[in-house]
């Protein structure tokens, strides 16, 4: 499994990153590329050139997750600097990765976790992934999660998504009962399609930050985007 990172809109994201995806794919690797798209006010020009590039990584990646930037306005504060956008932009790929990788590769945290195989064959039920990250508090924490990071999904219905994956994390072990886990694989079924394929894990992870954090990986047909695309 191999991650490019890639920002698109400029000749060298939009040009060389299909390529590269490519002869991953052709050394026997799994091309997954993140794909991060122009704010609006970078223009037009620049847009356009990013959604040329798409197309291409479609056809050269195994799987693509977008990250539009202008999906981040919202997260920004008004008086936020441009430099603070960027770097949040960054950020959020790299919190990703490490969500992706840490029920894998993490150390060693209890709780339930996936491996590679799993995630691949989510990955591979559709082409295009979206990335939501929610987090929650008391009583209602995973549920509050759950919805945060649906909504982060950046316009895409979770109802027409191909498969699902869950990142849960929790900062306390008490959670890892029964009747929580219950409830937070219900805190997602009750928002997906009875038909999608889903795998979840949850990890327990000592912060002050959250109880629950949630990192949502759904996967869609590019026709079945909505306005997420």
């Amino acid at each position: 499994m191999v991650f490019i990172v890639v920002g698109l809109g400029g000749v060298t994201g939009s040009e060389i990153a299909p390529f590269v995806s490519s002869i991953v794919r052709e050394l026997g690797g799994f091309a997954i590329t993140i794909a991060i798209l122009p704010f609006h006010f970078e223009g037009m020009r620049r847009m356009l050139r990013a959604r040329e590039g798409l197309s291409r990584l479609f056809a050269s990646s195994d799987s693509v997750i977008l990250f539009p930037n202008q999906s981040l306005l919202g997260l920004l504060g008004k008086n936020a600097y441009l430099r603070d956008g960027f770097f949040l932009s960054e950020k959020r790929a790299s919190c990703f990765i490490k969500s992706l990788m840490r029920p894998i590769v993490g150390d060693d945290q209890p709780g339930v976790r996936i491996d590679l195989a799993d995630i691949m064959t989510i990955l591979k039920t559709g082409k295009m992934g979206r990335i939501g990250m929610g987090s929650g508090r008391g009583e209602r924490k995973w549920a509050d999660a759950t919805t945060e990071a649906t909504q982060l999904l950046g316009g895409a219905r979770i109802g027409n998504a191909n498969g699902v994956i869950v990142l849960f994390e929790s900062e306390s072990e008490d959670d890892l009962s029964f009747s929580k886990l219950q409830r937070a694989s219900f805190s997602v079924y009750e928002k997906i399609d009875p038909d999608t394929s889903l795998i979840y894990s949850l990890l327990t992870r000592k912060t002050t930050a959250y109880d629950v954090k949630s990192t949502m990986i759904a996967v869609f047909d590019v026709a079945d985007m909505g306005s997420g695309l």
